[in-house]
């Protein structure tokens, strides 16, 4: 006769399911917020620290899911003849009892239980909710009395009264597989479509809720794996093993039927890693903001290096990299007939930086200007820097372009102006672009003296307030 022993779980709260559910959807818009971040913004220390500490979470609990899905033993088959078959998701291990050397019992601080097999070859892990565990032990004793069942409590030993199992998962499941799978599918499809949208900022943020109603949807594959969990311990290929003689003992594999789980995980992550893979290699950096190790010069202009009477100047300021000055002074002057050249490069002293040394402060760029070169006359001289800029002190917002009212000088600062998925691809729009659009822009007021427009798209419009204004811009004067 087969004793069978299987796992029944106990039961579960509606309010159970709906915590695991809002509790995985909150970890996983806390992975795709560093994602799209660095995306949008380009990636930085603390964005990879991020995504490190997610993936090494989910790689925790991924494992310990795994571990308890596919590893622990689920079901026990146990023969008068000594036969004993402890089955799992992943494979079927069958030996005879007095192959058993020890069953183990812990109890930690909090509560939880858990036991283990432990055989000639290896161990196995018991899922504490297998039925009737205790006859399963009286029964292994009687015919291998020298097994190890030191570690139990007595009251363990006892026969205890079979508890009922939740069958309304299984029966809901069931009833509507086709629409629950389709429900999934289309869950997972939203979610990696609001990730790209939010990503190349083809998706306002106010509609980042879509992703939990995504998360919601794609609920219905975990809660569909969960169900059909409870078809392992009512029979299958393994019932079949246990009726006859005992003979070698031997490890048979069992091939899972998890191809839809694996398929909607390679449609979930598939998608996401090709995108990270792409906005790493296409879009250009975010912003970048100065410390005092990049404002350390000591120079002190006591005369101008040289005073400029006519013509347009670019200025680098702090090395810039992202841009060929030279380059753009080139462009300028082909496109629209000035001349513009460029002046040798200014370092930064400390008080160009703001009292918390993140931000260069514009006024006191537009001064250290002043001090190296005087500008008479129709001229314009115009910095570029790289790192993040205000305006003065009274102006706190961040701006990619600071003049003098009625001047000679102005700064640009290329830090928020890095172009996304979306700009490059589908718009043309670069850094490079939106740097000469705004050098373009200061040579209208500073070297043209031409007034402010009432015009959305030209470059003597009153003012701006984002890259997306840039882009409107057309390049004429």
């Amino acid at each position: 006769m087969v004793h069978v022993y299987r796992d029944e779980p106990v039961p579960r709260k509606r309010s159970d399911d709906l915590f695991g559910l809002a509790f995985g959807a909150f970890s996983l818009a806390w992975v795709g917020i560093p994602v799209v971040h660095g995306i949008r913004h380009g990636f930085t220390g603390d964005d990879i620290g991020a995504i490190a500490v997610f993936l090494f979470i989910g790689g925790l609990v991924g494992w310990a899911f795994y571990s308890y899905a596919w590893r622990d033993c689920a079901a026990i088959h146990l023969s008068d003849d000594g036969t004993c078959e402890l089955v799992t998701r992943r494979r079927l291990i069958r030996l005879h009892v007095n192959e058993i050397r020890a069953v183990t019992y812990k109890r930690d601080d909090e509560g939880f239980e858990s036991y283990s097999v432990r055989y000639t070859r290896g161990r196995i892990g018991l899922r504490s909710s297998i039925a009737d565990l205790p006859d399963f032990l009286t029964r292994l004793q009687a015919l291998n009395p020298a097994v190890d069942l030191k570690g139990f409590p007595d009251r363990r030993l006892e026969p205890l009264p079979p508890r009922r199992p939740a069958r309304w998962a299984g029966a809901v499941f069931a009833r509507w597989p086709r629409a629950m799978v389709l429900i999934g599918i289309g869950g997972c499809v939203v979610c990696v479509l609001v990730l790209f949208g939010l990503a190349i900022g083809l998706l306002p943020d106010r509609y980042s809720w879509l992703f939990l109603v995504g998360m919601a949807a794609a609920f219905c594959f975990v809660y569909a794996f969960s169900a059909g969990m409870h078809s392992l311990g009512s029979g299958g290929p393994s019932t079949t093993h246990a009726c006859g003689a005992w003979s070698q003992p031997v490890e048979l594999k069992l091939k899972p039927n998890g191809w839809l789980v694996y398929g909607i995980t390679g449609l979930i992550v598939a998608p996401i890693v090709a995108l990270v893979i792409v906005a790493i290699t296409m879009t250009e950096p975010g912003d970048r903001y100065p410390n005092a190790k990049n404002a350390t010069s000591t120079s002190m202009f006591t005369r101008p290096l040289a005073i400029k009477t006519s013509g347009v100047w670019l200025v680098p300021l702090g090395e810039p990299r992202s841009q060929d000055i030279t380059e753009l002074a080139l462009e300028l002057a082909a496109r629209y007939r000035l001349p513009v050249a460029v002046l040798p490069d200014i370092a930064l002293p400390p008080w160009t930086l703001d009292a918390k040394k993140h931000s260069l402060v514009g006024d006191n760029l537009l001064r250290l200007l002043g001090q190296a070169y005087g500008a008479e006359g129709q001229t314009a001289i115009i910095g570029i820097t790289d790192y993040e800029m205000y305006g003065g002190t009274e102006f706190r917002d961040s701006v990619f372009s600071w003049r003098q009212t009625y001047g000679n000088y102005a700064v640009v600062s290329t830090s928020p102006l890095g172009a996304g998925v979306s700009d490059l691809l589908w718009h043309g729009h670069t850094r490079h672009v939106r740097t000469r659009k705004l050098i373009a822009r200061n040579i209208g007021f500073l070297y043209l003296r031409r007034p402010e427009v009432d015009d959305s798209h030209s470059l003597l419009r009153s003012s701006m307030h984002g890259v997306h204004d840039i882009d409107k811009l057309t390049e004429a004067l």
